[in-house]
């Protein structure tokens, strides 16, 4: 497969219906994403128009926050592919947040993007953290318009009764198979605010069908304490019922600035209760809570870890050393051996994660004797980070590209 004005390097991911190429574009003599359609099933018209109907939504949305299209044509094998910037920093997974401030400066670029793409009538549908991309300023991006609603559509590719999307960041009407208007974004992005506060998820089953099941009935859990003050707030994008969940992104974003500025008015913020979270009962009134918090987030002094991606606190008190993280490499045979060394971790096992072109992170345990040497045989960019065994204090992360 070629594609005209490209160098094809190396396939660096693929999803349901297409692969990612990392290419160099020739006239430009750079590096870019080509995104290239390969379409499965027994209908592959019906993907080739989601495809290019992906295209033009890409193409209408103009907005910093948005993966934008640099070029759009057909490959050798005949099938459409479109190149994109290449970003090489990773995905939310990889946000590395300090304090509530960062966060919610991360959270209110997204909430503008969504704002951007519903008010053109676009709902995206499968907000996760794999499809928001960090730039090199570590800046979000929503990127995969691939199963996105359009309003402007006048055939619907998505049939009613139809579920598509990610499981475990779907909202209840989405998994129920119902048509979605943009506060399914804002559920979704609910769920992503969960994961980044506790590294875990609120609603995971052993199948894709409890998963949904639990979307659809279970009430969200509470957060831990250290991150309770956010409770009102998630549990307001997690509602099952759309009506009381924001009515926009840019309440949203309202909603994530008053957290963290206490001079801001507060709004009163409803918590459902566990009969109103499953659709069967109404909605208790939360008032005064979020204001406390607000005022202790300005006023306690807690020491955050330099390097946690899920915001955990420690005591107050001094504050603890800092993981930090070295590596060198050197050429072994035709492969590359990567040499980490660290300090700061405590306990005797050491989390190492380890990633390739910012996707696909995984963890494996090693003892905590200071070093870890790791053997890579391919090319491209790899992340490397080292946790405590609980992964709650973490490391800056070290990339090195082969």
């Amino acid at each position: 497969m070629e594609i005209p004005g490209y160098r094809i390097l190396e396939e660096i991911g693929s999803g349901g219906f297409a692969t990612i190429y990392l290419a160099e574009q020739l006239s430009l003599n750079r590096r870019v994403a080509v995104k290239l359609l390969q379409p499965r099933g027994k209908d592959p018209e019906r993907w080739v128009e989601r495809f290019l109907r992906e295209v033009r939504i890409i193409a209408a949305l103009d907005h910093p926050s948005i993966v934008s299209i640099y070029d759009f044509g057909k490959a050798s094998n005949g099938q459409p592919y479109y190149t994109m910037p290449l970003l090489k920093h990773g995905d939310l997974n990889w946000l590395d947040w300090r304090t509530d401030e960062d966060l919610v400066e991360c959270l209110a670029e997204i909430c503008d993007a969504l704002a951007h793409a519903h008010e053109q009538g676009i709902v995206h549908r499968d907000i996760n953290p794999e499809n928001i991309l960090l730039n090199s300023q570590g800046k979000p991006l929503i990127a995969d318009f691939g199963i996105a609603y359009s309003e402007s559509d006048t055939e619907r590719l998505t049939e009613e009764g139809q579920v598509i999307g990610n499981a475990r960041y779907m909202s209840p009407e989405q998994a129920r198979g119902e048509p979605v208007d943009p506060r399914a974004d804002l559920y979704s992005l609910g769920i992503v605010i969960f994961k980044l506060l506790t590294n875990r998820l609120p609603f995971r089953g052993k199948t894709a069908v409890d998963t949904l099941l639990a979307q659809i009935e279970e009430p969200p859990p509470d957060l831990p304490e250290d991150c309770a003050h956010w409770q009102p707030l998630v549990h307001r994008c997690l509602a099952k019922d759309p009506e009381d969940r924001y009515a926009s992104a840019r309440e949203l974003k309202e909603a994530l600035e008053e957290l963290v500025d206490p001079t801001l008015k507060t709004r009163t913020m409803p918590i459902p209760d566990e009969a109103a979270a499953k659709g069967k009962g109404s909605w208790s009134q939360w008032t005064a809570g979020l204001a406390v918090l607000a005022m202790l987030v300005g006023t306690i002094w807690v020491l955050w870890n330099p390097s946690s991606r899920n915001g955990s606190t420690e005591a107050t008190g001094p504050a603890s050393e800092e993981i930090l993280l070295a590596a060198m490499t050197r050429p072994d045979g035709d492969g590359n051996i990567v040499s980490l060394t660290w300090t700061g971790v405590r306990g005797p096992i050491v989390a190492i994660e380890r990633s390739r072109n910012g996707r696909g992170a995984r963890y494996f345990n090693a003892p905590n004797n200071g070093n870890h040497e790791d053997r890579v045989e391919q090319s491209g960019w790899f992340g490397y980070r080292v946790c405590e065994e609980d992964r709650r204090r973490c490391s800056d992360l070290v990339t090195i590209e082969f």
